[in-house]
């Protein structure tokens, strides 16, 4: 082979290794901005998450079909979750194109927390009974009970509201007991279950951050069970507290009441 030919296979080999190794580093890069993306949603760091989403679908041209699925969805799931102008018109119309979409189960959580901020109480329970409760860890799993039960509560359905947050109680940390106990207590009264509103509030009235908001369910309670001493001795306690005026009339009523009725 003479040196002109020997020159020229020494340059398609050169090229053709130098363009493989730059398809290589190229598809890393992006495989990386991929990756960093999905990390930066996982870790709720919501603003780079969408800038990198974003990137991807509208600058990569050698983006696959799913992760161009995946791309257009959670930059759409993004601008929700951080209220964006125009951001659910363009949800609404991913779920048109993709109706089957696999990527929905993976923001159904922070959809509902939207929807609850929203107070758009009917989205955010019909979101929260598509999550796959199987996937969340155990902690996760209180959180998503806890808010499943207070969107049932909002939407009027007393009894399902109860049966979420009792479910909750049975698993939750203590450092989240006293949350699901005050308001299982308050929906226990409300019911007129007072057996089992005293004994959530039992379990709380002791703990500073929820001795305050107990107590004047208390004075109706011992009203209401006819426990005219007990009504009288906590109102007239309460009455030394810092409550509002219009309260204090409440449990001047109470209190004058219970002298009455006894």
């Amino acid at each position: 082979m003479n040196s002109k030919k020997i020159l020229l296979s020494a340059a398609v080999l050169y090229f053709g290794t130098s363009e493989a190794q730059q398809s290589q580093y190229f598809t890393q890069k992006d495989n990386y901005r991929f990756s960093l993306a999905e990390n930066l949603y996982q870790t709720k760091i919501y603003n780079a998450s969408q800038f990198e989403y974003a990137r991807q679908y509208f600058y990569n041209q050698n983006l696959s079909k799913s992760r161009k699925e995946a791309a257009q969805f959670f930059d759409n799931v993004i601008g929700v979750i951080l209220q964006k102008n125009h951001a659910e018109e363009g949800l609404t119309a991913f779920m048109k194109e993709y109706p089957n979409s696999a990527y929905f189960a993976q923001a159904n959580l922070p959809l509902a927390d939207y929807y609850l901020a929203k107070k758009d109480f009917e989205k955010a329970l019909e979101t929260l009974k598509k999550v796959n409760q199987y996937q969340l860890s155990k902690e996760e799993n209180t959180q998503y009970i806890l808010k499943l039960g207070y969107a049932k509560f909002m939407m009027g359905d007393t009894k399902g509201a109860t049966d979420a947050l009792e479910e909750a109680y049975k698993t939750a940390d203590e450092s989240q007991k006293g949350d699901i106990a005050y308001m299982l207590g308050h929906l226990y009264y409300s019911n007129r279950q007072s057996d089992k509103a005293f004994q959530y509030f039992d379990s709380v009235k002791d703990q500073p951050k929820f001795s305050k908001l107990v107590r004047p369910y208390y004075v109706q309670m011992y009203y209401n069970d006819k426990n005219y001493d007990q009504a009288i001795t906590e109102g007239t306690a309460l009455l030394n507290e810092d409550i509002s005026d219009s309260y204090k009339a409440e449990v001047h009523k109470i209190i004058g009441e219970s002298y009455f009725m006894k």
